[in-house]
């Protein structure tokens, strides 16, 4: 038998060496995974990915210090993610086991003063606010209010604010849905803003558009004290403005394409444009000057038209949707279009028509770009993501 002797307090080079190999650990390795780019408000995705453990711990620490409650396992044991709503630094720490953890430090961006990522707002059809993120990592939406009544929206882009119309009140705020204000009216259907202007139009359901500014909103809504007011004989569903022609557009779910031009004492126009489809939603491209409505059907059409030759279609795209599209626009910096049925949210380019990505289907998932496997569940879920600024 041999022995091995040690001086009192002290071990020797062989147990340290067998100390060593028993107690070591390996030390977790965490990815990070952010569905907005790191750009706040985000869903942050947490994954160990070097031990197979089967108990793991998440602390997450705010730039302060303090615990973050909330974090979400993903469906596997090494995987949490967590809604992050302030720039500033974060915390992660992770103990596998109870034998082997480790820190992991990260910093969040504010997108309202740094972000440059469109978005694209809409309602649902529980007249729930959302935005969705095109170009993000993962394609999800927020919800922003829920209102009463059938309402519209647009974005001004200078004020960096989203303005939306809902029964007797139109509501304005930032593109993260702080700083929100309501201003009470009556029979709101729709809102249309000019970006080179700061022109407001709305139309009402009393059939007539109003004109007023986004610097006068305030005083022109309460008040009932408008710059113009464009009677015309048809109820209005949604509204669209062609600056160069100064001539509205707008749809009330018939087979008709209406018109009228911004000028005192004009008549309203309706004129059979595309098929005989009832015409659902409409957007206009100023920069491209085109006209785009939506047929009802399965698969929807959306049709492009010249606005001066309107009869003779330029583009017709069959798109998929639920029996109807309730909403349309058209980012003319990248030459996309976006439209909602009330359920799901899609987008195709003007130019690759052919392929059509679906950014929000029925509120049940987050899908990753490109990705049409709609059978799947996909984490993390819908309600959990963020909004962003619109580009149009």
């Amino acid at each position: 038998m041999a022995f091995l002797f040690h001086t009192p307090g002290k071990l020797s080079p062989i147990c340290l060496l067998l100390l060593f190999v028993c107690c070591r650990k390996d030390k977790p390795n965490i990815e990070i995974t952010f569905c907005n780019g790191g750009m706040v408000p985000d869903t942050v995705t947490f994954t160990e990915s070097n031990i197979d453990g089967a108990d793991y711990i998440w602390q997450l620490y705010d730039v302060n210090g303090n615990t973050i409650s909330g974090p979400v396992n993903t469906g596997s044991v090494n995987s949490i993610f967590a809604r992050l709503d302030n720039a500033g630094g974060y915390k992660l720490k992770v103990d596998v086991d109870n034998e082997s953890s480790t820190e992991f430090d990260f910093t969040l961006r504010d997108i309202i003063t740094e972000g440059t990522q469109r978005a694209v707002s809409f309602f649902d059809a529980f007249q729930v606010l959302w935005t969705v993120y095109p170009d993000s990592d993962c394609h999800a939406a927020v919800r922003v209010k829920q209102v009463s009544g059938i309402g519209g929206i647009d974005y001004y882009r200078a004020a960096n604010k989203i303005y939306y119309v809902a029964g007797n009140d139109l509501i304005f705020c930032s593109p993260n849905g702080e700083n929100l204000t309501t201003l009470e009216g009556q029979g709101f259907a729709d809102i249309c803003i000019e970006q080179s202007t700061g022109k407001v139009f709305i139309g009402t359901f009393g059939g007539s558009i109003l004109q007023t500014t986004i610097n006068n909103l305030s005083n022109a809504i309460p008040n009932a004290q408008y710059d113009a007011e464009y009677p015309v004989d048809e109820n209005i569903g949604q509204l669209t403005f062609d600056p160069t022609g100064n001539t509205f557009y707008f749809v009330n779910g018939s087979t008709l394409v209406n018109s009228r031009e911004a000028a005192q004492g004009a008549p309203t126009n309706q004129d059979q444009f595309g098929s005989t489809l009832q015409k659902t939603a409409i957007a206009f491209d100023v920069r491209n000057r085109r006209l785009y409505f939506a047929e009802q059907g399965s698969p929807c059409n959306i049709v492009a038209v010249n606005p001066d030759q309107p009869d003779q279609p330029l583009a017709v795209y069959q798109v998929p949707c639920e029996d109807r599209i309730e909403g349309m626009d058209i980012d003319e910096q990248e030459s996309d279009v976006f439209y909602t049925d009330g359920e799901n949210v899609w987008m195709f380019s003007i130019a690759n028509p052919t392929t059509i990505f679906p950014l929000v289907t029925s509120y049940s998932k987050t899908l990753r770009k490109g990705e049409l496997n709609f059978s799947e569940s996909v984490e993390p879920p819908i309600g959990d993501v963020v909004i962003a600024r619109y580009q149009d």
